[in-house]
């Protein structure tokens, strides 16, 4: 459930919970905080990750959700996404709370409710661009920035637009370092299927068995596509001095 809901829709959207939260899923992963109003106020024995998508999460939303779980003894497990735009010893401090972490795949860098590029054609009144103003929705495009040369998938349903990093992120020998995330997640949006299964084997086997050189490579060798994100950088907004 991965888009704001609006106060008119909510509802409608609880009709919706009514019959999705009777199908035994292992986990429900939202980002709008009605889902979590509608399971305190029901008190449903269902397991959450908040989400927050294009927001950074940091120690105090791992914190809050924990005092909540406290608070209103919930009978479900609700951990919270933590960002994977964060530096490695960020993470490992907020990785103290329970915790789910999103390990592999295109992320998420912008999302909005306006259907961009149904806006833009309507705009327009380009007869070229009307006669195949149906294709654009819930198809896979991609930007290119002027001086750069990547290519950022971006999508539009009819829920909105969405728009993803060039490259898809990847921590994978790191995760010996995260002791407390309960939950890793590999974002399968954009990845071929007999690929995708390939990638959850080898996250499969690093889980099981532990890290290997060779397990890695064998990740690699699916798509070099991939980076660490911001694991290893350094933010240049720290003031001087600050660690």
């Amino acid at each position: 459930i991965d888009r704001i809901v609006e106060e008119f829709e909510l509802e409608e959207f609880y009709q919706y919970l009514d019959k999705v939260f009777k199908i035994p899923f292992d986990l429900y992963v939202y980002s709008d905080l009605s889902v979590l109003n509608y399971v305190v106020e029901h008190k449903l024995n269902v397991n959450l990750i908040y989400d927050s998508k294009t927001m950074v999460t940091n120690l105090k939303v791992a914190s809050l959700y924990q005092d909540l779980f406290n608070k209103f003894g919930l009978n479900s497990l609700v951990y919270p996404m933590i960002s994977n735009e964060l530096s490695i010893n960020d993470l490992k401090n907020i990785f103290t709370y329970p915790s789910a972490f999103e390990v592999y795949g295109y992320h998420q860098i912008f999302y909005s409710r306006r259907l961009i590029f149904s806006s833009y054609t309507n705009y327009k009144k380009l007869t070229r661009l009307e006669d195949i103003k149906e294709n654009l929705e819930d198809k896979l495009l991609h930007l290119k920035e002027e001086f750069r040369e990547e290519l950022y998938p971006i999508y539009q349903s009819k829920y909105g637009t969405f728009i993803y990093n060039s490259k898809k992120f990847c921590a994978f020998k790191e995760l010996s370092e995260f002791g407390n995330v309960k939950i890793y997640k590999i974002n399968g949006s954009f990845i071929p299927e007999d690929e995708l299964i390939q990638v959850v084997s080898i996250y499969n086997r690093l889980l099981t068995n532990g890290y290997s050189s060779g397990l890695e490579e064998e990740l690699l060798s699916l798509d070099e596509n991939v980076t660490k994100g911001f694991l290893y950088k350094e933010s240049f907004l720290l003031k001087e001095g600050q660690k």
